[in-house]
């Protein structure tokens, strides 16, 4: 389960919305980026209620995978007992789906209390396998589960029936923001002394958006004049997002701030991969003091770090501005670094990205056809796009990549113009 921000404060509104929505089968939690979801649901979670938690990614499109993430989240569940029936139970075969869905209801029969599953970023299973067997979960939920899907967007359940049933609970972005009563609370809680008007000022500028929020009670924590730096927000994303990297940025040592430019340019940063990118021993050190002491950037339950999306848009557009030379250097690093652990896929977007189309030839000729059986074909059309329809004409392992993500996507004519073109 995530850990709560260092600047978290306890809002019992949301907890008692959760619980109402909770008692229905399914539960939705939409809302965008930066809105507290996680959060929110993490401090439900935490506060004694049974909750099993998958942080889902895009690995999790594999529905073995799926299942098996699931299942170890069941396990741990304080409302599982070590000797449970649930602890017996492994992901499906192929073809044996609805029998698993039959045990998985035997073995919770017997639960005092149903455990709420929730499966965090939702928006990131797109593949129709898994949102096959989600759907089918869904459908045929056992009595001793509650389902919390928490996304950016709608899920792709086809949800429309549980709705009529009455079986499906909605939490909208808008009932995650921020009151002022709330944004009061927040910044109280960090010794900043802000009058009622800028407080009210702050949560209708921001639109009781959690990440910006979030940022301004760092930034009013060591400030002078709170009251004046509160005035100075604006409303609007963009400028919120410069507000808060400005004011808190400025704050933190060089080396911190130019370690997150470096990161900027990826998704996720281990440790290891952010030593490589900055050149800094202590890259790992420092992105824990920051997650720690600021909530700059969030660790995920794979120990590893991302920025908050808004944040890491503007660094990037400010590392573009800044040394568009380096940003380049660093998509580079990022490929040798992914390649080096045969993560293929990730190396091919960055050397895309960088502009380096000799080692996207090399990448995409070694291993495009073995990373489009793997089922990710997106980063190998990207990269075929970079290289041109020529390139990929005069290069047989580069037709044949192309024709099986072709096939993938359903493309059967395209697929079989690519198995009869030949270079000139």
């Amino acid at each position: 389960m995530p850990r709560l921000p260092g600047t978290f404060v306890p809002r019992p509104r949301l907890d008692a919305l959760l619980d109402r929505a909770a008692t229905r089968p399914v539960t939705v939690v939409r809302a965008p980026a930066g809105a507290g979801k996680t959060t929110a649901l993490a401090a439900w979670a935490g506060d004694g209620r049974d909750v099993a938690w998958v942080s889902l990614d895009e690995d999790d499109n594999d529905e073995t995978r799926l299942w098996a993430a699931i299942l170890a989240a069941l396990r741990r569940c304080p409302a599982v007992p070590g000797a449970h029936r649930v602890h017996r139970l492994g992901p499906p075969p192929p073809g044996r789906r609805r029998a698993f869905l039959a045990d998985l209801d035997d073995a919770l029969s017997g639960l005092d209390q149903p455990v709420r599953l929730v499966l965090d970023d939702f928006q990131e299973i797109s593949r129709p396998e898994a949102l096959d067997a989600l759907a089918a979960l869904a459908r045929h939920l056992p009595p001793g589960l509650r389902l919390v899907l928490a996304t950016r967007v709608e899920p792709r359940l086809r949800l429309a029936r549980l709705h009529v049933e009455g079986a499906l609970s909605r939490v909208e972005g808008t009932e995650l923001r921020f009151t002022t009563r709330e944004t009061a609370g927040l910044l109280r809680a960090t010794g900043a002394a802000v009058g009622d008007d800028r407080v009210r000022e702050l949560t209708e500028r921001t639109a009781g958006w959690a990440a910006a929020l979030g940022w301004a009670a760092v930034s009013v924590r060591e400030a002078e004049d709170a009251d004046a730096l509160v005035a100075s927000v604006s409303g609007d994303e963009r400028a919120v997002a410069k507000f808060f990297a400005d004011e808190v940025l400025s704050r933190l040592p060089a080396e911190t701030s130019d370690l997150l430019l470096c990161i900027s340019v990826c998704d996720t940063v281990g440790a290891a991969l952010a030593v490589r990118l900055s050149g800094r021993p202590a890259a790992g050190a420092i992105l824990d003091e920051v997650e720690r002491r600021m909530a700059l950037v969030v660790r995920t339950p794979a120990e590893t770090y991302r920025l908050p999306p808004l944040l890491r848009g503007f660094l990037r557009a400010e590392l573009a501005r800044r040394d568009p030379d380096r940003m380049l250097r660093l998509h580079g690093a990022a490929a040798r670094w992914y390649a080096g652990r045969g993560r293929f896929g990730e190396a091919l977007r960055h050397a895309v990205a960088g502009r380096d189309r000799r080692r996207v030839l090399a990448l995409a000729r070694d291993h495009a056809v073995r990373q489009v059986l793997a089922g990710d074909g997106e980063p190998v059309r990207v990269a075929l796009t970079y290289l041109g329809a020529a390139t990929v004409a005069a290069s047989p392992s580069l037709r044949l990549a192309s024709a099986l993500e072709n096939i993938q996507r359903g493309q059967l004519a395209d697929a079989a113009a690519d198995l009869a073109t030949a270079a000139p």
